[in-house]
This record gives structure tokens, sequence and C-alpha cells, in this order.
């Protein structure tokens, strides 16, 4: 479904609309530009974090840096650190744990937030409580953008208007 969503393939059959657009009548390039696609396998480059947070966006300034990291809950972490935000952590992150490493990457694309955010399993690896804490500083972000959330986690399904079910080629669609 991504890979649609994407235009990395066209559809054979029925429509992707945006905004009550065919998503054809987009250019692939303004397309993907309106998409923010966080993977669950990260990335992160040999630096400080600061260095990783701003990648995307070098005009944001710090203060908006620390309130995105505050929703994803990772500042509390990251000023704990001997550094804070000019902590070196290393080649891929190893500084950080698995789950810090996707809080990271999670606020890295919030720094240039998107119209359409898809988050492929990008919790996976984040601990229940900052999990839960999290989801819920998303949910009550501003609701300028769609949230599309892939998950193997059936809990985080509660909070999200309509899931989508996809079990042995048979979709199934509930709407809260």
């Amino acid at each position: 479904m991504v890979n649609l969503i994407c235009r990395y393939y066209d559809l054979e059959y029925g429509k992707i609309k945006i905004n009550g657009e065919d998503y054809k009548t987009y250019s692939i390039r303004s397309l993907r530009d309106k998409i923010g696609y966080i993977m669950q396998k990260v990335v992160i480059f040999d630096g400080t974090i600061l260095e990783n947070i701003n990648y995307a966006n070098k005009d944001i300034s710090k203060d908006e840096i620390i309130e995105i990291c505050k929703k994803m809950n990772l500042h509390e972490k990251i000023i704990s650190l001997k550094d804070g935000y000019e902590s070196k952590i290393g080649k891929k992150g190893i500084a950080l744990s698995k789950g810090q490493r996707q809080r990271l990457v999670l606020v890295r694309a919030f720094t240039k937030p998107k119209s359409i955010m898809i988050f492929d399993d990008s919790f996976s690896a984040i601990d229940k409580v900052n999990k839960k804490q999290i989801l819920d500083n998303l949910m009550n972000m501003e609701n300028s953008f769609t949230k599309i959330v892939i998950a193997h986690d059936i809990e985080l399904t509660r909070k999200f208007d309509k899931v989508i079910y996809i079990n042995n080629k048979n979709v199934i669609v509930r709407e809260t």
C-alpha cells in the first residue's frame, strides 16, 4: 500500500485520492514532496544529536527542536547526556538504544512535517511507556496532516479513526 501511495507503482484498478483529487494529477515529485515516510530501520549519521536532527531542515531553531524532542519523549534523555544536544552519538547512533534512535528519527521527520506522514513500524523498538506518550502527543498534534501508521502491534489500533487489517490477502476496514 505504501508503494502505491508513494507511486512507486501505479494502480491498475481503483483510485487513490489526496484532498479529493486523483493522486495521478500530481507529478511524482510533487506527490512525494507531500509525503514524510518514516521507516522502522533508522538511518543515523556519525555526528552529534543536533546534526542528526536538523539534517532535514537546517533552518529550524533549537527551541523548535527541543519542543519536538519533548513530544517524542527524547528531550530528557538528551539533556542527561554530558554534552546534551551536542553529544556525539557515534557511527549508526551506537551511543543510543534502538528505541532512542527511532525517536531521534521521528524528531527529524517532524523538523519538516509533510501533509501525509507514513510511520512504517516506526514505533517497534520504543518501550510501552514512551510509545503511549508519543502516540498521545502525535494524536493531539494539529490535524493538518494525515497519519498513516503501519504496525504489527494491535494495541496501537485503538488510537486511530480508521484501521485497515490485511490478513491472508483479505482486507478488513474498521472505523471508530
